[in-house]
């Protein structure tokens, strides 16, 4: 892998490890390194996966506090905004809560803006995250992760099918260079 990753080609491997007495052929080197990338891309892949999970828990911490701040009632009043009857006030008229104004809530006006940005902030980089804003994404690819390839099925076709499919191809370009207010070549 050293020698790969140094710019060597498999052929120069191969030579340079015959020279040293090891027997061994193009197409083994191949596989060797081709067992290699596999397992790079699938440790890169495990790490991004403890990355992603480790950022989406970071968030739900952000969310969980400062939804705390949004929501928790005031302790003195019991979150009802009032301390019960005033006693120099005529019947039904409460004694306003002298901690939390009648606001009901633990804390102030100003720490609840604050607490909502972070938790919209949150919101929306979870949402990045998940992919929830992208829009729907396909690719076309095979199970070895590698471009599909159509050489077959064109092989197959008979020209004028060919040529159908080419004009049909052409005109979707050409409609959506329309649609994007761009200029036909």
């Amino acid at each position: 892998m050293q020698l790969i990753e140094g710019g060597h080609s498999y052929v120069e491997v191969e030579r340079m490890m015959r020279s040293n007495g090891t027997p061994v052929t193009t197409r083994y080197i191949e596989k060797v390194v081709a067992k290699e990338l596999a397992a790079a891309r699938t440790r890169r892949r495990d790490m991004g996966d403890s990355v992603f999970d480790l950022k989406l828990k970071q968030l739900d911490q952000i969310l969980k506090s400062n939804w705390t701040v949004l929501t928790a009632p005031c302790i003195r009043c019991s979150g009802r905004g009032h301390m019960g009857q005033d006693l120099d006030k005529p019947e039904g008229v409460m004694m306003v809560c002298d901690t939390c104004k009648g606001d009901m809530k633990l804390h102030s006006p100003r720490d609840r803006a604050t607490a909502s940005k972070e938790v919209r902030q949150a919101i929306d980089q979870q949402c990045r995250l998940l992919g929830l804003y992208a829009p729907e994404k396909f690719s076309l690819l095979t199970d070895r992760e590698g471009e599909l390839d159509f050489t077959d099925e064109i092989d197959q076709m008979d020209p004028d099918e060919m040529e159908r499919q080419f004009q049909i191809y052409l005109r979707k370009i050409d409609a959506e260079k329309e649609a994007q207010g761009v200029e036909h070549d």
